[in-house]
């Protein structure tokens, strides 16, 4: 017998006038199976939900990483670490354009850019260093995360204002 409680259905073994006796041992059974079943469901989309809300954290990460680590209590450059010894070249650029900007730099220059990336020990490894980022600020002009401003020189796009189309 089962009794509707709230909009629930509870079995006689969640009431309280209950002789369990009078419940088979293949309703027990059948009842575990079904708990385990919905219990396995809810299992599932919990970490379903657990791996989406990682991805969207990283993925603010990528564009805010000084707001996250303010909001962890974190050291800006912990978000950067993305591959445990120093963060990858977009990354690190869009970092220094950013720290720069928040002084009051608006242009940078190719070679300033390497000096930088170089001080912070995250210039790539090679010979081919400085094509590396060459290559990277052209990619970054081109996916519109940076400005070119003149012949080597950079700058980040100024946010849109209102009005603006």
């Amino acid at each position: 017998m089962q009794k509707v409680k709230e909009g629930l259905i509870l079995s006689r073994a969640m009431t309280s006038d209950f002789d369990p006796w009078e419940i088979s041992p293949s309703a027990y059974r059948g009842r575990i199976r079904e708990l385990e079943t919905r219990l396995a469901a809810e299992r599932a989309a919990a970490s379903k939900t657990e791996r989406e809300l990682t991805w969207w954290r990283e993925g603010l990460e990528l564009f805010a990483p000084e707001a996250e680590a303010r909001a962890h209590n974190e050291p800006p450059e912990a978000t950067l670490s993305v591959n445990g010894t120093k963060p990858v070249l977009r990354e690190a650029i869009l970092r220094i354009m950013s720290d720069g900007k928040r002084t009051g730099k608006d242009v940078w220059k190719v070679p300033e850019v390497i000096g930088l990336l170089g001080e912070r020990g995250w210039l790539p490894n090679g010979d081919n260093a400085e094509h590396i980022v060459r290559s990277r600020l052209s990619t970054l002009t081109k996916a519109e995360e940076l400005e070119r401003v003149g012949y080597g020189q950079y700058a980040l796009p100024k946010p849109d204002g209102p009005g603006d189309s």
